[in-house]
């Protein structure tokens, strides 16, 4: 066996009590395992309505809504915008994911699941600090196609490279305990837990390009 494929076996709950907070990072299946075993509902709607929060906060910069809207209506947009959309995401994507991890031979229920895509997440949602220095540099800006500020000031443009790195790392390492908290969820590996987070986009994606192209035919 690999030292990967190690790394995606179950892990032995502690005896001591975990923290979540930290112990996600580098121990997403014990800690996921401890929150299901004590309480599958903790903090789970909160968390996913302040990633759907940072969602449509990441949706508006690629959108440059900046060009048309001040600072505090984007944010005042996004927020409440951001709580439902979180929260509709988290459940469908639990229902799929139960659903799909059950062809594999999972065991998660859908509230399970849904505890696991809520903590599995927890690297990406620290990228929320990020936005104190884009703000604080960039400004407005940062929801603009264009940044002037940058070509006035070329050194900015190495910030901006390096929040965008360090952004992109939570991200990266925010898959790998999603997938991995997903597998403990449905007591299975962590491939398995990936086949069935890819097969759920699928079964999301693959419909809706369907109905896109019967649509674009329709109308030839």
């Amino acid at each position: 066996m690999t030292t990967f494929e190690q790394t995606m076996q179950p892990v032995p709950v502690q005896t001591r009590s975990l923290n979540p907070w930290f112990t996600m990072w580098l121990h997403p299946r014990a800690t996921t395992r401890e929150i299901l075993d004590t309480d599958p509902a903790r903090l789970v709607i909160a968390l996913a309505m302040f990633g759907g929060v940072l969602n449509a906060l990441d949706h508006a910069s690629v959108a440059s809504l900046g060009e048309e809207l001040s600072v505090p209506m984007i944010f005042a947009l996004a927020i409440p915008v951001g709580m439902v959309a979180g929260v509709i995401a988290l459940y469908l994507g639990a229902a799929l994911i139960r659903w799909t991890g059950s062809w594999l031979g999972g065991q998660a229920s859908a509230g399970e699941v849904r505890a696991a895509l809520a903590w599995g997440h927890l690297p990406v949602y620290f990228a929320a600090v990020l936005w104190l220095p884009y703000l604080g540099f960039f400004g407005n800006e940062i929801f603009m196609s264009e940044m002037p500020s940058v070509q006035a000031r070329p050194w900015l443009l190495l910030v901006l490279l390096n929040l965008a790195v360090l952004e992109k790392g939570l991200v990266v390492w925010g898959l790998v305990t999603l997938v991995l908290a997903v597998a403990e969820a449905h007591r299975f590996s962590g491939w398995r837990s990936l086949g069935s987070i890819v097969m759920a986009v699928l079964v999301l994606i693959v419909p809706l390009m369907m109905l896109a192209v019967l649509l674009f035919l329709a109308n030839w």
